[in-house]
């Protein structure tokens, strides 16, 4: 067989050269690129020739760890600059550069790439019938192609191993190849002056020595052979603390011996890479069949198995070995998966097909690739595998090319684990599974498996423990698979347990697996283990990422935001982020929402929640869960005062304890404190979990403080039943740990709900409870609050002379407490209590000093409130435009807060003023969106008063009043 350079083929016009620093050649000379990255870029694409590179891969490989803030765009910048050179210089024909989703491709003939060349001029040299001297010349051809390190050896150097590896090795086999040829031609004295530096420069390939000590042996130089042998020996010992292999060591004594019959079979005997490797005598390759069965209760993920099929289908088809992956986190059925489509591809494969477990979930047991190798080698019928990793590698591509075999790898860890696994032909197709998000994998198609969808969760429960038993309780069928996560192992190990009790109910099972502290413990089955599975996750991850999952379940919180998690681990938004995105990667974690600043939110699966809880109590106590839980709560204290600052205005109507704040990032509160009520919405459920762990703790200062600031929050958001849990649980740790200051406080919040929700009777019982404490202790601003609010119910019950002298009481100690959003309050209540009197001359000049107050401190949504009642004024003044005009303002800042009840109520003021309008249609409209926004599963005071707007004005004679409002 002979070879011919492609490059002299008529109308050749480029060559791309990657074999040493990144060249373009055309017809008219280099083309001029004109910087480094872009040169890079396009030597890592022609080294994929006509396969899709990510752009997140090309970003690492560019730039490593050093990626600058905007390396997306950058890179975009460099890839237009190479299209414009290679447009130029007027090489559309040969080579086109094209943008895809999620990454680019190079389209272009793989011979006019030097690298793709070096390999088929080694793969024609390595057919047996082409004649020594042939090879020989086409081998040093193919060497000649080499100028230097793969990509002139510029990459980051994480980067140039994982782009250069396979080359370079390829490189050195075909040296040894090629020196093996030249001694079995008798060019002793040229290979021992050539191999020498070679053999120097590659101290550990022992092959290299053994050649080189052969053709110098040979040449008469038999004692810098034995200089050779001992200067690898020793470099073999220094290094890596091991001896020369056998087939060296027998070399030396043969060498000793002046045993001619050794030394000339030594090349026969060990031979290269490719020589040596392939097995010799009757040798006939055999078919391997090592896939384990298929899963026989397989359900569901259509859509995946018909992805998977496509890319399996396409073997052969291309020149690129099809290679999809499957994603997950453990127990999510990557496996189950991969088999199910093995055994549904494997007729389209008729050499055969290969498994192996590469046992990856945690990378310190992962499965050594020459183990691996070794294996197939055997399945494949070589009794004896090669030794050396190149070596095995070798043989496996040889054995592999031309044949159609699937070749499944569960449970990889990472790249270089998977690459030297992969068949030399694309008349094959390889399956990966791994617990690692594989985004350097050169994989055709990446399938990110989630949990099961409710139905199929449904009949996997329904194959395991019985039909019948599913269909007679599907309520509790309903619990198990929630309390499952819909976790296919976890569904499969209550399948089990349930199938082999028949005389239990699901009802029953349900009872079991509600209680979180051992639910993980149900979970076990024989050889089925959701905790071992999670557990491998963990412990295949670095330290900080153990302990930051560890200390997360110590909060006992689902989601985790950049902020809670800079708490925690005591670091900067960068690094906290690197930290999720690690654990992201890991699969241990996903992506559940964004947050306003931009930044991923995370999201716990439920049985990895319980997990880090369970490591998390196996810390309780030490001083790293004490440090880290104290910063954790000190910053959502911190940041919950931020958002109530933001929607107030200030600091103002709310009593705190002395509880130590943690320091938040600066621009991310300024950012997040835009859209307080936005936050609170992302925020709420993990602000819950935190209360109940702060109860759990006994951190009752923290708790009531905490609790006591969200409480306008809840309020402005309608979220009644969570606003009275978070108060019922701050009210019993205060009063379990004696704190009766925090006690005091949570009263007094207790009594804004019960006034919420027209409980009057109640709210003034709580307010005087609060009150008669504040008293007690002396605490000024507390009693300036409670004779406010006192105030307040007085004129809701209709006694507006008696909510005067309350309101005039609470005065002097708002302003004195410096509360000027307290202040405001009752003057606004002072407007509104003469405004029930008929007296609106008082009731404007109180309202809008109301008003004054709230704009001179930029008190947001008292001041719209303020407004609000100004706009009612006008309406009892028949200013109905000027009223309209108000209302229009409030409803405009109150959508920009989030604030439902402001909204409301400026919709029905609009509504009002239709209605004296005359414009009735429209009236009715706005109220009747005020009473849908309102209305609540138990019935509101301001859903009464909307309620009774509404009675009024469907009477034609009966315009509504504007008064005793919870305004």
């Amino acid at each position: 067989m002979r070879w011919s350079d492609p490059q002299s083929r008529p109308g050749v016009t480029v060559e791309i050269q990657i074999l040493g620093p990144v060249e373009v050649v055309s017809d008219n000379g280099v083309v001029l690129i004109p910087r480094r990255q872009g040169k890079l870029a396009l030597g890592i694409m022609a080294l994929e020739a006509n396969k899709l590179v990510l752009a997140d891969r090309l970003t690492d490989l560019l730039w490593g760890d050093q990626a600058p803030a905007r390396a997306r765009a950058v890179l975009q910048s460099r890839i237009s600059e190479l299209r414009l050179a290679l447009s130029e210089a007027d090489m559309q024909k040969s080579v086109r550069l094209a943008t895809k989703p999620g990454g680019y491709l190079l389209e272009i003939d793989p011979m006019l790439v030097d690298a793709h060349r070096f390999r088929s001029a080694v793969e024609v040299a390595n057919v047996r019938s082409t004649p020594q001297d042939e090879t020989a010349a086409v081998l040093r051809h193919a060497l000649d192609l080499w100028r230097g390190p793969v990509l002139g050896g510029w990459l980051p150097d994480s980067s140039q191993e994982i782009v250069s590896q396979a080359l370079e090795s390829a490189r050195l086999s075909t040296i040894e190849r090629l020196y093996e040829v030249e001694l079995e031609l008798g060019h002793n004295a040229l290979a021992a002056e050539e191999l020498l530096d070679h053999a120097l420069t590659h101290p550990g390939r022992e092959r290299l020595t053994e050649l080189l000590m052969l053709a110098q042996h040979r040449s008469g130089r038999t004692a810098e052979a034995l200089q050779a042998f001992d200067r690898c020996r020793r470099w073999l010992s220094t290094e890596l603390g091991i001896d020369p292999g056998s087939a060296l060591q027998d070399l030396h004594l043969a060498i000793l011996r002046n045993d001619q019959s050794s030394t000339s079979a030594a090349i026969e005997l060990q031979g290269s890479s490719y020589t040596s490797a392939l097995p010799t005598g009757d040798f006939r390759p055999r078919r391997p069949e090592t896939l384990p069965p298929g899963p026989i209760d397989f359900i569901g993920r259509r859509s995946e198995v018909e992805q998977l099929r496509v890319v399996l289908g396409r073997s052969g088809s291309g020149h690129t070995t099809p290679l999809a992956a499957i994603c997950g986190p453990g127990g999510i059925g990557k496996t189950a998966l991969a088999l199910h489509v093995a055994h549904l591809a494997a007729p389209n494969f008729p050499d055969g097909q290969l498994y192996a477990d590469l046992h990856g979930a945690s990378g310190a047991e992962a499965a050594d690739p020459h183990q691996i190798l070794s294996r197939f080698l055997r399945a494949m019928g070589v009794d004896a595998p090669p030794t050396s990793l190149d070596e095995a590698l070798d043989l496996f591509r040889t054995l592999t090319s031309g044949r159609r075999l699937l070749v499944i790898l569960d449970n990889a860890y990472d790249a270089e684990q998977v690459l030297p696994l992969i068949p030399g032909s694309h008349s094959s197709a390889v399956l990966v599974t791994s617990r690692i998000r594989q985004h350097l994998l050169p994989a055709s198609t990446t399938i990110q498996l989630d949990v099961m969808d409710a139905e199929d969760a449904v009949e996997l429960l329904a194959r395991v423990a019985g039909p019948s038993r599913v269909r007679q309780e599907p309520l509790a069928t309903d619990e198990i698979i929630k309390l499952c996560g819909q976790l296919p192992l976890a569904l499969r190990v209550v399948g089990g347990r349930l199938a082999m009790r028949p005389h239990w109910t699901l009802e029953r099972m349900v009872g079991v697996l509600a209680h979180e502290h051992n639910r993980l413990d149900q979970f076990r089955d024989g050889g089925l283990d959701v905790r071992s599975s999670i557990t491998l996750s963990y412990q295949g991850l670095d330290q900080p990422l153990q302990q930051l999952l560890t200390a997360t379940g110590d909060l006992q919180v689902h989601e985790l935001s950049v902020w809670q998690t800079a708490a925690l681990m005591n670091q900067s938004l960068d690094e906290a982020e690197e930290l999720l995105d690690q654990l992201f990667e890991s699969q241990l974690v996903g992506v559940h929402g964004r947050e306003l600043t931009g930044h991923a939110r995370y999201r716990m699966h439920d049985l990895v929640r319980l997990f880090a809880q369970e490591q998390a109590a196996r810390i309780t106590g030490s001083t790293e869960a004490n440090s880290a839980r104290q910063r954790a709560f000190g910053g959502w204290l911190a940041i919950v005062e931020t958002m109530h600052r933001s929607a107030y205005g200030g600091d103002y109507q709310t009593i705190h304890g002395s509880a130590p704040r943690w320091t938040l990032d600066r621009l991310l509160t300024d950012r997040l404190s835009r859209h307080p009520l936005a936050w609170f919405e992302t925020e709420r459920q993990s602000l819950l979990a935190v209360v109940r762990r702060l109860a759990e703790l006994g951190a009752t200062e923290l708790l009531w403080d905490l609790a006591c600031t969200a409480s306008p929050l809840f309020q402005m958001r309608r979220h009644f039943d969570d606003w009275e849990t978070v108060l019922d649980t701050a009210l019993a740790s205060c009063r379990a740990n004696q704190d009766i200051r925090g006690e005091a406080a949570i009263l007094y919040r207790q009594g804004g709900l019960a006034t919420d929700r027209r409980d009057h009777a109640q709210a003034r019982a709580l307010y005087i409870q609060a009150k008669t404490i504040f008293d007690a202790i002396g605490d000024l601003q507390g009693q300036a609050t409670m004779a406010a609010h006192l105030a307040m119910l007085d004129r809701f019950e209709g006694d507006p002379q008696a909510a005067l002298a309350g309101y005039q009481t609470a005065l002097p100690g708002m302003r004195d407490s410096a509360d000027h959003a307290g202040e405001a309050f009752v003057l606004r209540g002072l407007g509104q209590a003469y405004q029930d009197l008929d007296d609106l001359e008082r009731a404007d000049h109180y309202l809008r000093q109301a008003l004054d107050t709230c704009e001179r401190h930029g008190i947001h949504r008292a001041a719209a409130q303020a407004r609000f009642w100004l706009g009612m004024l006008r309406i009892r003044q028949q200013r109905f435009q000027a009223a309209q005009e108000m209302f229009a303002v409030v409803l405009d800042a109150c959508t920009q807060l989030g604030d439902r009840p402001g909204e409301v109520q400026a919709l029905r003021g609009i509504g009002l003023c239709y209605h004296h309008m005359g414009e009735k249609t429209l009236a009715a409209s706005y109220l009747q969106d005020a009473h849908r926004r309102v209305v609540q599963p138990r019935p509101t005071l301001l859903e009464g008063f909307i309620r009774k707007t509404i009675e009024e004005i469907s009477k034609d004679d009966r315009p509504a009043e504007a008064a005793r409002d919870p305004r």
